[in-house]
């Protein structure tokens, strides 16, 4: 997610409800200070930024009255703030800051004000039915109602566009919660409606499975749901399972509660440095020096203290095999162990496999793991010698496992 650029979506929130209000006060609202309100939500291609002075100027003038052309951002900020009788701290980084999300075709935008006029009592109740309630109840009901409303047609006629990829913008830059979802034909909200199966649906089905996103995986608001990238199933619990992926949060370095991320894993590797995992870990690493009586070594250098090496182990390729010794079956432990892995067959520069020995059978996350990562695991049978089971679920098992005599 590009938490610069929901941010833009809700200074772009700020700025339309500051000029709703100023309009609702007035009594200003009819089809074209909502056709300008609207305008504030419009960008245009490029990375320069041109719609700053070719939209959002000529948006603000209409909806407060002045030539604002010949101004610069900050001037705009101080008369808006006169206008508003609010202290220009409040109003100036909605209005000199960057706003705007919605890249409309252009050939729309210029059907636009004369479909303004001809929907206006109906666009005049949706946007202060969104401006003022930010209940689920209303919200469906604004859909149902954008669902019944006229498409929009370009100047000739032609290629009727629903009318939600104007008006649901425009209701997300109204809501004070921020949770009314931006549903358009941009790809990525497309591909979130497939995902969610609602992409043939009604607009109301829509909305609902878009809202009902919000509050997973860090997507507080509808901002953060409009920048999802990827799949957005990795952020929700679904029958796939829990959730994978979540937005990036700022983390507290203050106070006595402090966490940090995967601080299971954290604790896992604590209670491996106690004295106890360490005994268990030590009986292990015996037992298969016991196994292999000849050619077992293990590592000297502070660096590269890896637990077993067995050289030319398999004598089809030569290739030896690195074993890194857990005294537990924790994902943490088996996480680490990977890392310790490749860095010493890094160090060691010989041809090995790799391999994690386990003090029990590992469950299939671990085997999925494993195989992902391209290391065998390798475990004792009930705990005797002669009855070994070292187990890696891939071709290469016959090559590689040891032939019990």
């Amino acid at each position: 997610m590009n938490p610069d650029w929901s941010e833009q979506e809700r200074r772009t929130n700020r700025l339309a409800r500051l000029c709703y209000g100023y309009l609702k006060k007035e009594k200003k609202i009819n089809s074209l200070t909502l056709y300008n309100l609207t305008r504030l939500n419009w960008i245009t291609g490029g990375d320069n930024n041109k719609h700053l002075l070719t939209v959002k100027k000529p948006a603000l003038s209409v909806i407060f009255g002045e030539d604002y052309s010949a101004m610069d951002f900050k001037d705009i900020a101080i008369d808006i703030a006169i206008k508003l009788r609010r202290p220009y701290k409040d109003i100036n980084e909605p209005v000199e800051g960057l706003t705007g999300y919605t890249n409309l075709y252009s050939a729309y935008r210029n059907s636009l004000i004369d479909w303004f006029t001809d929907n206006e009592s109906e666009i005049k109740k949706l946007a202060d039915d969104a401006f003022s309630d930010s209940s689920l109840k209303n919200y469906q009901d604004i859909s149902r109602r954008i669902d019944n409303l006229s498409p929009v047609l370009k100047p000739n006629g032609d290629a009727p566009m629903h009318p939600m990829g104007t008006i649901t913008p425009l209701i997300f830059s109204l809501a004070k919660d921020l949770k009314y979802p931006i549903i358009n034909q941009r790809q990525n909200v497309q591909n979130m409606l497939v995902e969610l199966g609602v992409q043939n649906s009604g607009l109301e089905e829509k909305f609902n499975a878009m809202y009902a996103v919000i509050g997973q995986g860090g997507i507080n608001d509808a901002a953060d749901l409009d920048v999802v990238q990827g799949s957005l199933l990795d952020f929700i619990d679904s029958i796939k399972g829990e959730a994978r992926k979540k937005k990036m949060i700022k983390k507290s370095t203050e106070g006595q509660e402090l966490t940090i991320k995967d601080e299971e894993d954290v604790l896992v590797i604590q209670r491996a440095l106690s004295n106890t995992a360490k005994r268990e870990h030590n009986k292990l690493t015996n037992r298969i020096m016991a196994y292999f009586t000849k050619g077992a070594l293990e590592g000297k250098s502070k660096s590269c203290m890896f637990d077993v090496l067995l050289e030319n182990y398999s004598p089809e390729d030569g290739y030896g095999l690195l074993i890194e010794v857990k005294s537990s079956n924790e994902v943490a432990d088996f996480r680490m162990a990977i890392g310790q892995l490749i860095d010493y067959a890094r160090q060691l520069r010989d041809d090995v496999y790799c391999a994690v020995f386990l003090p029990n059978k590992p469950d299939e996350y671990l085997c999925d793991l494993a195989d992902a990562a391209e290391v065998m695991i390798l475990w004792f049978d009930n705990k005797t010698l002669d009855d070994v089971i070292m187990s890696y679920a891939e071709k290469k098992t016959k090559v590689l496992l040891p032939t019990l005599e």
